[in-house]
């Protein structure tokens, strides 16, 4: 499980590297993590922030054999939870015995809510196997595809107050087993 600190990670190709070598084949990694929806990565230093862009994080995975299952979009969920109409003063108030770069460190969360909000970055929960039997290019592939084809966050949450395993099957899921099944004829 990883909530919300991989952002803060600058050398995420070890970081994935190193979740691929504890993880057994099979197994499933859960996060809570920020993306850039821009091109370029978001960076900002005083809260030691990276959110690198979707296609950096479908090639990190896939080289590690790391395939999206399901991501699901929360971004304005949290932005709303992150709003605060009267942020400058209460964040005056409430920080006021801190020292300077804690402040920094907190005021990024308030600039999180911003990108969010005007849809220049995205908040995913992930779902993620490790899977050896597939090749790279097709892991990027369906990694680039799920997080194209994002599960919205209300679909979830309805899902799941209707009771265990009634989401349906993610995007592009008869592909993909297909794909796993020719895979292991010529294992």
């Amino acid at each position: 499980i990883a909530f919300q600190v991989i952002h803060h990670i600058r050398n995420k190709a070890d970081l994935f590297a190193n979740i691929s070598r504890s993880l057994r084949n099979g197994g499933y990694l859960v996060m809570a993590e920020t993306l850039s929806n821009m091109a370029s990565a978001i960076e900002h230093p005083e809260s030691t922030t990276l959110f690198v862009p979707q296609a950096e994080w479908a090639e990190l995975l896939a080289r590690n054999h790391l395939r999206i299952v399901e991501a699901v979009e929360s971004s304005q969920e949290i932005a709303n939870f992150l709003h605060d109409p009267d942020f400058d003063q209460n964040f005056t108030r409430v920080t006021r015995d801190l020292d300077e770069v804690t402040q920094k460190h907190l005021h990024g969360i308030h600039m999180l809510g911003e990108l969010l909000k005007r849809r220049l970055a995205a908040y995913l929960l992930f779902t993620v196997t490790k899977g050896e039997s597939m090749d790279v290019d097709t892991i990027r592939r369906v990694n680039l595809e799920r997080l194209g084809a994002r599960v919205s966050y209300d679909a979830t949450y309805s899902a799941v107050t209707k009771g265990p395993y009634a989401l349906p099957p993610p995007p592009g899921a008869q592909a993909l087993q297909d794909a796993a099944s020719a895979a292991s004829t010529f294992a």
